[in-house]
């Protein structure tokens, strides 16, 4: 069986990927990834929100993409 490329996922698919590898991430690493991408708050109002700095939003930010990759990634093998 050939092994699915994430490229090749069409809209559909991709948001069912990221839906179902939402669900599989942290709790802390959840919360930063929807605050940022789907109520489009900046990175200032959550560091405020959260009481920590804005830096430690961003590295925050990019571990849980990264674990987001990872996961869709995975996802995309297994299927």
């Amino acid at each position: 069986m050939q092994e699915r490329n994430i490229s090749t996922l069409s809209n559909e698919e991709a948001k069912k990927a990221v839906q179902e590898a939402m669900q599989k991430l942290g709790r802390e690493d959840y919360e930063v990834i929807y605050e940022l991408y789907f109520k489009n708050s900046s990175i200032r109002k959550l560091s405020h929100k959260l009481h920590i700095s804005r830096h430690s939003v961003r590295y925050r930010r990019d571990r849980a993409l990264k674990r987001l990759k990872q996961i869709i990634l995975s996802q995309a093998k297994n299927h």
